[in-house]
């Protein structure tokens, strides 16, 4: 008889296990990764969370270090049967977990289409990271202050880069963003020292406020012919550029834009008519000399808001 009981006793403990597993697996889950079908195996112990997407369907965010130990993280194309396609708010954020101020590398699989805000942020030992062409976005400050990080390629697909997602990445020399960026986020590369070039994409229509503000080193800039404004601020303090091109698509150039460009000595403004600044007309005549236009830029009206006459 007390066999019986001890018996019930063991499958009742057992069946309330295995529920508490279940229950644990709707949330943040840290564990051994087990794949099977030949799939990639991921760093151990990584923390994830159960998420669905607009069809209902199950997925996987990675939102945290866990109990991993190495500092080179391998992220799995899957875990316990689901797909990863999200790298969640501040999962390998050293703000978040100071022991992420030690990963020097990150391999992100195929599948992941976004990675939120505060991704890696602080990540200063972080210097490797290969976006796959299946991201889609990248959040805010996604990797704001990762300061070795120095050359990141942007894959086609990709539609939206969050405010300050590279602030202060001083380190990066080399950005390359593709045509399908549609928004570029307020700083994003503020205080990107380092960074030599860059083109605004085509189908970007306006520059942020702050978007390349003390960026030092820049040299040169491309603004293809689909932007129309450019903010507040937008290349202030880029002391390295020498000449900017000003395409006839824009239309508004916001307060000290090229303020402290103190190197600027050549704007081009591919159409010059039409153009006032707080109200005051500018001389067309003026404009179409790059020097003078340069001056009007980081002098004589940099405190000023540009805009254009759309009927001109």
């Amino acid at each position: 008889m007390k066999r019986k009981i001890v018996l019930a006793f063991l499958t009742a403990f057992a069946a309330l296990s295995l529920c508490l597993v279940a229950a644990c697996n709707n949330g943040a889950t840290t564990g051994n990764t087990e794949l099977g079908g030949g799939e990639e195996v991921g760093t151990e112990g990584l923390q994830y969370q159960k998420r669905k997407d607009e069809a209902g369907n199950e997925y996987l965010a990675v939102v945290g270090l866990g109990t991993a130990l190495e500092t080179e993280i391998v992220i799995p194309s899957a875990y316990q049967g689901l797909p990863v396609k999200e790298i969640g708010e501040s999962a390998f954020s050293a703000s978040a977990d100071v022991r992420n101020r030690s990963l020097t590398a990150i391999s992100i699989p195929a599948d992941v289409i976004s990675i939120g805000n505060n991704a890696f942020s602080r990540c200063i030992g972080l210097t490797e990271i290969t976006i796959p062409d299946s991201v889609t976005s990248i959040g805010d400050s996604a990797f704001s202050e990762c300061s070795r990080l120095t050359q990141m390629t942007i894959p086609d697909g990709m539609t939206s880069i969050g405010r300050f997602a590279f602030l202060r990445c001083i380190g990066l020399t080399e950005i390359t963003i593709p045509d399908s960026v549609i928004t570029i986020g307020e700083g994003a590369f503020e205080g990107c020292r380092g960074l030599i070039s860059i083109t605004i994409p085509e189908n970007v229509t306006t520059i942020e406020d702050e978007t390349f503000m003390w960026c030092i080193g820049l040299t040169n800039v491309t603004i293809e012919n689909s932007v129309t404004s450019i903010g507040n601020n937008a290349f202030r303090f880029c002391s390295g550029l020498t000449e900017v091109e000003i395409p006839e698509s824009v239309t508004s150039i916001g307060e000290s834009a090229f303020e402290g460009c103190d190197n600027l000595e050549s704007v081009t403004f591919r159409d010059p008519t039409g153009w006032s600044c707080s109200g005051t007309e500018l001389d067309a005549t003026a404009l179409q000399n790059p020097t003078t236009a340069a001056v009007y830029f980081t002098k004589t009206y940099c405190d000023y808001t540009w805009t254009k006459n759309k009927s001109n």
